[in-house]
């Protein structure tokens, strides 16, 4: 089975894998493998480092889950498996602390007359003082003409190619040989390491696949994001701070943003368009105040998830499924009102929203119910929970039931996977759904149902009928209690024994009760 090779260029990029994460556990995506690499010169950027953590949430929850798994369309929770390679983060820069001067050995062009040496003049021309000696290992903040210079050394045609890009093309021509794999690549047009990235490590790789005859073989496609988000300054940090030294320091401004991308796009349309089979355009008409003051990089650069994402996550979704005519497409995509995001602004395809509203109900129900009922039974002596919940004889040992399930207590060390993995993906939706504001409401789920005034998730099993929006009334017998009265190991083919038996039920009768609403 080929695979889906998804390069997260930058912050922006490694948002989107978030997502992408997420709408594998809600099986969305492509029954395929995902294999992912984060190209990134801050290593230690939050937004790169969340999105390593909820693949390892995924990963856990996946690896207990799928053992011994006969099926994964009637129970499609969690189908893909996610790798990340080896490293997971490739940096353009091979040395902290690194500057644009000294990777193109600025300094070594030097002459005694005032003219100067011409290599050094032109590199005056293009790259002021501030930027020649900029410390890059914070990102390359806001200034994509440093970032491309920088990603440009990376040699993929060379007899020696550094890792991880050797075991990815190796990877991708070796899956060629008798499928199709997928290469998605993320990163925005207004930043400094997507806008930097997208172009140069997309050209790159068409052109090395294109060299060893697997171009035609391989689909190439990827995710722009045109600016949707500024941050609030401090007043001392708005454009620039003075440094050490009295210089100023860079960093990007979200007055530059639209200039960025005119440029970018510019750049695209002349150069790369038709290194992708299919490109697509993603941005917000307003941009949307992220709600943490600006920081430059590192841990503390950690953004919120945004509804856009969830947009650039389903575009790999799209381009899975789609064909193009002719290389070089570039797909867009608009919503019926400018004020709200219903289900109908989504690129649905026929199970797109099913599946969002099953994955999140079981989810919710799971970790507001579920969890609980079963740390109540070992409170009490499983030998007595029966009396409380029939059903669970059917998934675990009891004196009444079948000698061959498994032991309730040992079962229940596995909880807190599950656990960790309902509440990684509960706070990911509730956040996106307050990315907006009050400018934009996102009319998907009940905001109020997922998240407290202060950010936490709501624990209310009371709102479980209240969780998802759209044209219907609430049906106010939709209760987590009335699906685990119904519950069932039928409804699933193995594994539907002990916790993982229990939960792939649960998934599947949540989506039983929906459909039947």
């Amino acid at each position: 089975m080929s695979s889906i090779y998804v390069i997260a260029i930058g912050g922006t990029g490694a948002k989107c894998v978030e997502a992408l994460a997420h709408l594998a556990a809600a099986g969305i995506l492509a029954n395929k493998p995902l294999r992912v690499l984060f190209v990134d010169p801050d290593e230690a950027n939050g937004n790169l480092v969340r999105a390593r953590q909820t693949i390892e949430i995924y990963n856990q929850c996946y690896r207990l889950i799928s053992q011994g798994r006969e099926d994964t369309e009637q129970c499609y929770w969690m189908k893909n498996q996610i790798e990340l390679f080896k490293p997971d983060t490739w940096s353009p820069l091979n040395t902290e602390n690194r500057t644009i001067s000294s990777i193109f050995n600025y300094h070594d062009y030097q002459t005694k007359d005032d003219l100067g040496h011409p290599l050094r003049n032109i590199f005056d021309v293009f790259y002021n003082a501030n930027e020649r000696e900029l410390k890059l290992n914070l990102g390359f903040r806001g200034r994509p003409a440093i970032g491309s210079a920088v990603m440009s050394q990376l040699d993929l045609n060379g007899e020696k190619v550094e890792e991880p890009w050797q075991k990815f093309l190796n990877q991708v021509e070796t899956d060629a040989i008798s499928g199709t794999p997928e290469v998605f690549v993320y990163g925005s047009a207004f930043g400094g390491t997507g806008a930097s990235g997208f172009s140069v490590i997309s050209r790159l790789i068409a052109n090395r696949l294109e060299k060893d005859g697997y171009r035609n073989r391989v689909k190439l496609g990827g995710a722009l994001l045109l600016p949707y988000f500024f941050f609030p300054l401090k007043e001392k940090n708005k454009k620039t701070k003075p440094g050490r030294n009295g210089e100023q320091e860079i960093y990007a401004q979200t007055e530059n943003f639209i200039l960025n991308t005119a440029s970018a796009l510019h750049y695209y349309q002349a150069q790369d368009q038709e290194a992708f089979d299919t490109i697509y355009l993603l941005g917000n008409k307003q941009l949307l105040q992220v709600n943490q003051e600006f920081r430059p990089g590192r841990r503390n650069q950690k953004n919120d998830p945004n509804f856009l994402e969830l947009y650039a996550a389903l575009a790999a979704q799209h381009f899975s499924n789609h064909n193009p005519k002719e290389r070089g497409e570039v797909v867009v995509i608009s919503r019926h009102a400018e004020d709200k995001i219903t289900w109908e602004d989504l690129p649905i395809a026929s199970d797109v929203k099913s599946r969002l509203v099953n994955t999140t109900r079981f989810a919710f129900a799971w970790l507001t119910d579920m969890n609980r009922a079963l740390k109540k039974a070992r409170e009490i002596n499983f030998e007595n929970f029966p009396k409380l919940a029939p059903w669970s004889i059917y998934f675990f040992r009891h004196s009444k039931g079948r000698a061959d399930l498994p032991d309730f207590t040992q079962e229940l060390a596995n909880m807190p996977v599950i656990n960790r993995w309902c509440q990684s993906y509960l706070e990911w939706l509730g956040k996106l759904h307050r990315s907006t504001g009050e400018e934009i409401h996102i009319q998907l789920f009940n905001r109020e149902a997922l998240m407290n005034n202060d950010g936490k998730f709501n624990s209310q099993d009371t709102n479980f009928h209240r969780l998802v929006l759209d044209d219907s009334q609430y049906n106010l017998s939709d209760t987590v209690q009335k699906l685990k009265q119904n519950l069932s190991f039928r409804d699933v083919m193995p594994p539907n024994r002990g916790l993982v038996g229990l939960a792939r039920a649960l998934f599947v009768r949540c989506e039983i009760n929906w459909r039947s609403k």
